[in-house]
């Protein structure tokens, strides 16, 4: 009798371990979509589709660094920097902007996301992000980019 009662507590346990491990995984999964859609909504749509400057800082970290590969040198460019030279004025690009989003990786606070952003169907620029989720969501903290054409 005690050896049934063990054995239905500790099933019960192990259920209840099963249950709680996949409503984490499931939360996790949820918390690490959201870094596709900040990355989606302030670089895909802010910066190529509405060349909104508000609609990019909502999802980049003011501490945001842009590294740029030129003639092997490493050059690091801040985001008000970079908005500078964007010269985003809000309105709509005339061209038709589509991107292919994908999550890297996702851990903890961590996420690491990768664009292929297509403008007029032209393969512009292959992008890595990195996000990191603070206490108001997740923000991007930097990005590396290829751009097949060179």
């Amino acid at each position: 009798m005690r050896e049934t009662a063990a054995i239905l507590t500790f099933l019960s346990l192990l259920s209840w371990s099963v249950e709680a491990s996949a409503s984490e995984t499931s939360t996790h999964r949820d918390n690490c979509a959201l870094a596709t859609t900040v990355v989606s909504d302030a670089y895909i749509d802010g910066l190529w589709r509405d060349r909104n400057a508000d609609a990019v800082r909502r999802g980049f970290h003011p501490g945001f660094v842009l590294q740029v590969l030129d003639d092997d040198r490493l050059i690091s460019v801040t985001l008000d920097e970079w908005l500078n030279r964007l010269r985003l004025d809000g309105k709509r690009n005339p061209q038709p902007i589509s991107g292919e989003v994908r999550l890297l990786h996702c851990v903890g606070s961590i996420a690491a996301v990768k664009v292929e952003l297509f403008e007029s169907e032209r393969h512009r620029y292959t992008d890595h992000f990195e996000l990191y989720r603070f206490s108001n969501g997740w923000k991007i903290v930097a990005k590396t980019f290829h751009d097949p054409s060179d």
